[in-house]
């Protein structure tokens, strides 16, 4: 069982912080590329909408 949550932990951490990274890579991109804005906002919104739902599995993982 302890198991299961140590591997949970290390690939939680793994998504997020990449997405965390894109995230940023595509906030920062948009504020130079105003031509590309509206596509890196989509992907910001996608990679923080994953996060939210890996967060809320990781939380509710116990439970089901």
């Amino acid at each position: 069982m302890y198991g299961e949550y140590v591997i949970m932990d290390n690939y939680l951490s793994f998504i997020v912080s990449i997405l965390c990274i894109i995230m940023v890579a595509c906030f920062t991109t948009a504020q130079i590329w105003k031509k590309w804005e509206k596509v890196l906002y989509i992907i910001c919104g996608i990679c923080t909408a994953v996060i939210i739902v890996n967060l809320v599995i990781y939380f509710a993982w116990p439970y089901v």
